[in-house]
């Protein structure tokens, strides 16, 4: 699947949406890119349930914006999915905010806003972060955890945070060891 490519400090990256530098500001939010992109995204859970699979079989896992986008999609799907694993990744305030009540026009569609709206009862999370992780540092990862925490509810025993000491921006054995630990718990 062919991605945008966004220009992020000069750089021409890859992307999910537009991200003007890093670590990403708490006023910088890609609606559009944002929204095309979680639509993307809940398209394909839909097919795959279409297909037969259990949503709750279904873990979205990703790096960085990824990270970020698997987040955004699992705290907002209506669909009761397995789990999120995001390694180094962030939510953006912008989305955390429940009040917005906008229509983003998109190319194809009128897209309504996404909002943390987590409904479930058991939604595993695993967050792995680089502790010298200087392009979404560690702190972001601490600040959603405490936003998933005290503001959706999730309990405790649905959260896993793994910081690696010496990981900057990237993934190591250790960490993709306890995610593969971690799928086998939670998909058994």
């Amino acid at each position: 699947m062919d991605r945008p490519v966004t220009f992020c400090q000069g750089q021409r990256r890859p992307a999910w949406f537009n991200v003007w530098r890093l670590p990403p500001g708490n006023d910088e939010y890609d609606e559009l890119g944002v929204s095309e992109s979680i639509s993307i995204i809940e398209n394909i859970i839909l097919a795959q349930v279409h297909s037969g699979i259990d949503s709750r079989k279904i873990v979205l896992v990703g790096f960085s914006q990824g990270g970020a986008l698997s987040l955004m999609v699992g705290l907002t799907s209506l669909h009761e999915l397995g789990g999120i694993a995001s390694l180094s990744g962030w939510i953006p305030h912008h989305i955390r905010d429940v009040s917005q009540a906008s229509i983003i026009r998109s190319r194809n569609s009128d897209i309504a806003p996404k909002q943390m709206i987590y409904t479930g009862q058991y939604l595993p999370i695993l967050w792995c972060h680089g502790a010298n992780d200087n392009d979404i540092p560690d702190s972001y990862g601490e600040d959603a955890i405490s936003f998933i925490r005290h503001s959706l509810y999730i309990p405790e025993q649905c959260l896993t945070y793994r910081r690696y000491e010496g990981l900057a921006h990237s993934i190591n054995d250790a960490e993709l060891g306890d995610l593969v630990s971690w799928l086998m718990q939670i998909l058994g």
